[in-house]
């Protein structure tokens, strides 16, 4: 379970099903400019803090399941290839369709009992919170990862998780 964390907060530039890209701050020169995306070759071009965000809708079984992450994280280069990581992440998962009780009560114990985990019943979500706490990262910890022309844009390509992520964009605070 640790790995799966430090997996997914090392990929949390891709981690989430689906795409959402969050709006930048406003000094690019142009919002209709198109990035130019490069290849990420040292942390150090990574130094700072990021937020993105994702949202995806999966259905099955007449069950529709929105899942929206929210992510914040600070990376610190001691050096091109080693650094450090820590952030904060918030998933929540919204379910609606053809859900009775004890399907509701089923989605429910597979997340309950965690820490961070808010359930509320009448909404039918669920909301997880998780800090993630300082950790070595190595630049091949973020294979294909790549930032845009001016350095205040990162995305991680689609499927970098192993699991079907799509491609998530982090902008620079």
């Amino acid at each position: 379970m640790a790995d799966k964390k430090i997996w997914m907060g090392i990929l949390a530039l891709a981690l989430v099903f689906g795409m959402a890209v969050v709006g930048c701050g406003g000094d690019d020169s142009s919002s209709s400019e198109a990035d130019t995306w490069a290849s990420v070759t040292s942390l150090t071009q990574l130094n700072g803090t990021w937020k993105g965000s994702a949202t995806q809708r999966n259905s099955n079984g007449g069950i529709t399941m929105t899942m929206t992450m929210e992510m914040t994280m600070t990376i610190i280069a001691t050096n091109a290839t080693t650094g450090t990581m820590s952030g904060v992440q918030k998933m929540t998962y919204t379910f609606s369709g053809n859900i009775d009780t004890a399907t509701w009560n089923s989605i429910k114990e597979s997340f309950g009992g965690e820490e961070g985990v808010i359930i509320n019943d009448s909404a039918r979500s669920i909301i997880m919170t998780d800090t993630i706490t300082s950790q070595s990262i190595k630049l091949t910890d973020l294979t294909g990862a790549q930032i845009n022309q001016n350095g205040k844009k990162v995305k991680q390509p689609a499927g970098a998780d192993g699991e079907g992520s799509p491609e998530m964009i982090f902008i620079k605070q």
